[in-house]
């Protein structure tokens, strides 16, 4: 895979490609304000086995995309934008690995980029990445997923009809650096934004461990989170309560649950993500505030988990915030 991955970016750079996604307009990069909001993931009984191993998408056009040459001092827009030192936004500077008010905080500006979503990276202060583009796609619910589905992450008496929800398939970064594709089932009327999310999760070089239905687990959110498994619909009740989930809606996505537990005074979920309590460790896969995916929900007016006040479920987005 690295040596193939090796001749796409040689063939990128010597035609020259490249790509970035529009935005909306500049916002401040620091996190937002932590809404009060309460919920989790639930508890669930000991789960199937997971399905294959996903596999790699055929070769095919390329995106290339200009990351900076010291990680450590560039910063992360509060909408996503990966900006190198001495890039500006509107209204402010990367200066060191922080965003600072101004334009001249420290020094001319390298390169100056009016939204916050695409970042910037100079000529001078990084080098251009390629890799196979972004695939995906949605479709109403095949009549085998659909079966598979029934009496298990859907059943009678849930809020949605199967009709409600879309199926996708997407690309997606794996933790072993490289481009895996996934199946997600999310709320049709979502289903475009979630494509848009994850596309810039992709280009972003955000890895995800695994994509796939939580009926792989035989809708076990514990035996999902275990596996690490990064899934949206599930129909089920929140922890400790009687009431839907978001994720009941189709309109949540739990992200990379070990690197991103659900944690509530001594309760972590799933328990191997006491590992990843420290949220400035930078591993692979977790999520940071601001950060690529925060930045990506964030502008489709997506809420975060982990700026929750009662508890903190780092894994957790949703479209109403809940």
């Amino acid at each position: 895979m690295r040596s193939a991955l090796t001749t796409l970016v040689l063939a990128c750079l010597a035609a020259g490609c490249g790509g970035a996604a529009q935005a909306p307009a500049d916002a401040a990069p620091g996190p937002e304000a932590a809404p009060g909001a309460d919920a989790a993931p639930a508890d669930g009984p000991p789960g199937a086995e997971a399905g294959p191993p996903d596999a790699a998408p055929d070769a095919g056009p390329l995106t290339c995309v200009r990351q900076p040459a010291t990680p450590a001092t560039a910063c992360w827009h509060s909408l996503g934008g990966r900006y190198a030192h001495g890039a500006c936004s509107a209204s402010y500077q990367c200066c060191s690995g922080a965003f600072v008010s101004g334009t001249g905080s420290c020094g001319a500006c390298t390169c100056t980029e009016p939204t916050g979503t695409v970042g910037c990276v100079g000529p001078a202060d990084g080098a251009e990445v390629c890799f196979p583009a972004f695939a995906g796609r949605r479709e109403p619910l095949p009549a085998d997923v659909r079966t598979r589905m029934t009496g298990s992450s859907w059943h009678a008496g849930c809020p949605v009809s199967l009709d409600d929800l879309a199926l996708l398939h997407l690309t997606y970064l794996g933790l072993d650096g490289g481009a895996h594709e996934g199946e997600m089932v999310v709320a049709a009327s979502v289903a475009d934004t979630v494509l848009a999310v994850f596309q810039r999760l992709y280009e972003a070089r955000f890895p995800l461990a695994k994509v796939r239905l939580v009926d792989d687990y035989g809708a076990s959110d514990d035996a999902s989170m275990a596996d690490d498994n990064t899934a949206a619909f599930n129909c089920r009740a929140i922890t400790g309560g009687t009431s839907f989930s978001q994720h009941s809606y189709g309109n949540a996505i739990d992200l990379n649950p070990v690197e991103n537990p659900y944690v509530k005074g001594g309760t972590v979920l799933p328990p191997a993500g006491a590992a990843y309590l420290d949220r400035t460790s930078g591993a692979p896969g977790m999520i940071v505030d601001p950060g690529p995916a925060t930045g990506a929900f964030r502008a489709h007016g997506w809420g975060w988990g982990g700026s929750w006040s009662s508890l903190k479920d780092y894994q957790h987005f949703s479209a109403n915030g809940l």
